[in-house]
């Protein structure tokens, strides 16, 4: 399994300074991976599995991964990797009226 850093577990000056180093990927604001663990042939599942497990660990309401997002993580058979992750949850986000 791919480790997958966040933001809030880790110093902000070393990981910006390993994603200058090249020795970071940056999945999404607040996550990154080691380079090692985003190259690959097959790396391109294992990197989308960790940006959606990011994105459900930046959300502090009730939610469920849905869709692609969910069909990913249960490794089901894709047409195309998601290029967005899909969450539902009951309540709105602050931005939305």
């Amino acid at each position: 399994m791919n480790r997958l850093l966040l933001a809030a577990d880790h110093d902000p000056t070393s990981l910006r300074r390993g994603v200058a180093d090249g020795a970071l990927v940056r999945l999404r604001r607040g996550a990154y991976l080691a380079r090692s663990d985003a190259d690959g042939a097959d790396a391109w599942r294992a990197r989308e599995r960790d940006r959606i497990r990011a994105v459900h660990s930046a959300l502090r309401t009730n939610h469920v991964l849905a869709g692609p997002s969910a069909a990913l993580l249960w490794n089901l058979r894709l047409w195309a990797p998601p290029t967005q992750t899909h969450v539902r949850q009951a309540s709105r986000c602050a931005g939305d009226s």
